[in-house]
């Protein structure tokens, strides 16, 4: 893996974890059976005609155990074209199986839609953390400094036998920023 494809998704991973941790503290007095599941999507920002790396994030309250996610993310067919899904570290650290269906979008021809479904054997449970990494291609005809926003519709199946629907759920949209540059990643210690 080159250096600016690790780069692009390491950092973006790290400042959503980080961010994560801070958001999810909960305040004195805040009871944390309150707190929803959430799955969420990213953002990335590059050049036209580049590829970009979309994280998929599980956050879990306390008690409640994910044995399948699915995540329906729907995006402009003319703007972004699908790559590929690969496992998170937090769906290999579950040995969970990871895959993507890429179909049209009956209720807007204009749009895609991509199901990302990550599963673990009977006997398993999802970790909070990253559990996918999608990639996008952006259209070389895509206008410099456009926001694409990448619809998120989820739901997720519980470790009980037989699987319970996880409720309630939340799924933040993603976001891609097309850029007449591609992004620098600086070192902080570096700079100081």
């Amino acid at each position: 893996m080159n250096r600016v494809v690790w780069l692009k998704r390491i950092v973006p991973a790290a400042i959503l974890v980080v961010a994560g941790a801070v958001s999810s503290t909960p305040a004195w007095g805040q009871t944390q059976a309150a707190e929803a599941t959430r799955l969420d999507l990213g953002f990335d920002t590059e050049q036209p005609g580049h590829e970009v790396v979309m994280p998929l994030m599980l956050d879990l309250p306390e008690g409640v155990e994910v044995r399948t996610a699915i995540s329906e993310i729907s995006f402009p067919s003319d703007l972004l074209s699908f790559g590929g899904v690969s496992a998170g570290l937090s769906a290999q650290a579950a040995g969970a199986e990871v895959n993507a269906v890429e179909k049209p979008d009956d209720q807007n021809p204009e749009n895609t839609i991509v199901t990302v479904t990550v599963s673990t054997q009977q006997e398993g449970a999802i970790p909070s953390g990253m559990i996918a990494d999608l990639v996008f291609t952006i259209s070389e005809d895509a206008p410099i400094e456009l926001t694409i926003p990448l619809g998120n519709v989820v739901s997720a199946l519980t470790t009980d036998d037989p699987p319970r629907p996880v409720d309630p759920i939340t799924g933040k949209e993603g976001e891609i920023v097309v850029s007449a540059t591609s992004p620098v990643f600086a070192c902080f210690f570096y700079m100081h």
